[in-house]
């Protein structure tokens, strides 16, 4: 008889100091979680979908990263989780947001979805957060039968430019502000 693969799994760990136990903890672990653990602590790191609570924390990482962004949009980012949240994730480090990225479909255009924004704080920036927020994204938008999935950036964005060349984005237009790019799925 056949099993179900394993969606979860546990770990019981104890902290011991001069043979006496001063701290045992159980987690029950979704497989897409890595479980980071040093002498001095343990860290739980994941990507996850938004939820409504995450508006002003992806508010403050947006703030930090896109000079334009101001407090009074946290009632944007509210409106995508509750309608996008399929495609908006979240990078976490013990139930603390990093990073997220979020898109919804282009309206204008069927078969096409819209990258509309990434952003990772900054002292977390190049660890390859942004990299599995892009493969999370384009593997649902992917999963849910869009075919083509666009994005803008501005040019002097070199940072945002290498990201979206890592996925395949190619260059498909440009205005005032910077690139139009897309990635065929």
């Amino acid at each position: 008889m056949l099993h179900e693969p394993m969606q979860a799994t546990s770990i019981l760990f104890s902290l011991k100091v001069n043979n006496l136990v001063k701290y045992t903890c159980f987690c029950v672990l979704n497989l897409d979680q890595i479980l980071y653990k040093d002498i001095f602590r343990v860290t739980f790191m994941g990507i996850r979908n938004a939820k409504v609570k995450d508006k002003f924390a992806v508010t403050e990482i947006a703030e930090n990263s896109i000079p334009f962004v101001r407090p009074s949009v946290a009632g944007t980012y509210e409106y995508l989780a509750r309608c996008f949240q399929r495609t908006f994730f979240i990078y976490e480090e013990n139930s603390k947001p990093m990073g997220f990225i979020v898109g919804f479909p282009n309206t204008s255009a069927e078969g096409e979805f819209w990258l509309y924004q990434i952003a990772i704080r900054e002292e977390y920036r190049e660890k390859g957060i942004g990299s599995k927020l892009f493969e999370a994204f384009i593997a649902q938008v992917k999963n849910d039968g869009y075919i083509k999935i666009r994005s803008h950036y501005k040019f002097e964005n070199e940072r945002s430019a290498k990201a979206h060349a890592k996925f395949g984005f190619e260059r498909c237009g440009k205005d005032d502000r910077g690139w139009f790019v897309e990635l065929i799925l």
